[in-house]
């Protein structure tokens, strides 16, 4: 599917964090030892998805007058299964691939936006975010 506005560019991400959060916070539920880790994720998702409401809310008259070239979101989507049902490495394994896609998707959508400053430099912010919490898994060796 393309996205082809501002407010679905802002939309999918927006879908997006509160998918990599749920995944989080219930993957964090199913293994005691990397809960911290974990619900640390599910938290920078929930305050990624915050951010983009807010840009959202302050962009409101771009979003309306801003047309974009198409943008293919297919290969940022990953449904990566219940979390209960995965080992620990799996767990870890996604958690790295949903936060990977998640920055591939701001710098990607950060381009297409330069036209709109105050948007572009948010992408770029939180493509910023997600590495460093892709960093963190880094740090585990995942």
């Amino acid at each position: 599917m393309s996205l082809t506005n501002f407010g679905g560019l802002l939309g999918f991400a927006l879908e997006m964090e509160k998918r990599n959060a749920a995944f989080f916070a219930e993957a964090a539920a199913c293994f005691e030892p990397d809960k911290p880790l974990l619900d640390g994720l599910a938290k920078e998702s929930g305050l990624r998805a915050k951010e983009i409401e807010r840009t959202r809310r302050e962009n409101v008259t771009e979003m309306i007058l801003e047309n974009l070239d198409a943008f293919d979101e297919t290969p940022f989507v990953r449904n990566p299964g219940p979390p209960r049902e995965m080992a620990r490495e799996e767990i870890l394994s996604t958690a790295r691939d949903l936060l990977n896609r998640s920055l591939r998707y701001y710098e990607e959508a950060g381009l297409i936006l330069k036209r709109l400053p105050e948007v572009a430099q948010a992408f770029i912010g939180l493509a910023k975010k997600s590495r460093r919490d892709v960093g963190r898994l880094a740090d585990l060796g995942i």
